[in-house]
């Protein structure tokens, strides 16, 4: 704006230095440059006011020193993260419950393999024993993992349920406290800015 304020000032100097323009059309030149004066006037008065009403709104969504939008766009992502951790407890859990079942099914094909060969009954024994223990000890570990998940997964969907009523509980706020049109003029005017966890109007 003070580059046009600039631009208009320059072209009334270079008017009023014309000697050879015409009275009537020197006249409407000025008229010209006037009206394009008052419309940089009133459009400099209308930011001013848009910068002040924003200003205002900031003030109006921190309630008890909390950035309500700011809390709302963190419980969202604490949201998504939480969801992706129960998503890869899901697949950890799926994967031992695989490997359980390729050992279970080891021990059978051993146990099949050597109970008619009563002659290497006594030399694989000790392998049959062996891969029994570690059957045992995968069941136990398993149970224990089973255990846990289940454990973490009920606290990760309670995490979720909680996350989810205050994401709920800051929109009603948001939505019952600024108006739509507030809120999309925020929207356009303000953006979150990362570097200093702030927002700040979009310059």
């Amino acid at each position: 704006m003070v580059e046009m304020q600039a631009k208009i000032e320059e072209e009334r100097k270079a008017l009023e230095a014309k000697l050879d323009m015409e009275e009537e059309e020197r006249n409407k030149a000025r008229a010209e440059l006037e009206k394009r004066e008052k419309d940089l006037l009133k459009a400099q008065q209308e930011h001013q006011l848009l910068l002040e009403k924003l200003s205002a709104l900031e003030k109006k969504v921190i309630v008890g020193g909390v950035d309500l939008l700011a809390k709302a766009e963190e419980q969202e992502k604490l949201l998504e993260e939480s969801n992706n951790e129960l998503d890869e407890r899901k697949k950890k859990a799926e994967q031992l419950r695989r490997e359980l079942e390729e050992k279970e099914q080891e021990r059978l094909d051993i146990e099949e393999k050597y109970t008619s060969l009563q002659e290497e009954a006594q030399g694989k024994t000790k392998k049959l024993k062996k891969v029994w223990t570690m059957l045992m000890a995968a069941k136990s570990e398993m149970a224990d993992l089973q255990q846990e998940h289940q454990r973490e997964i009920e606290g990760l969907l309670e995490n979720i349920r909680q996350l989810s009523r205050e994401l709920r509980l800051q929109m009603l706020i948001i939505d019952n406290f600024i108006p739509q049109e507030y809120q999309e003029m925020i929207e356009n005017y303000v953006h979150w800015n990362e570097d200093i966890g702030e927002w700040q109007l979009v310059s």
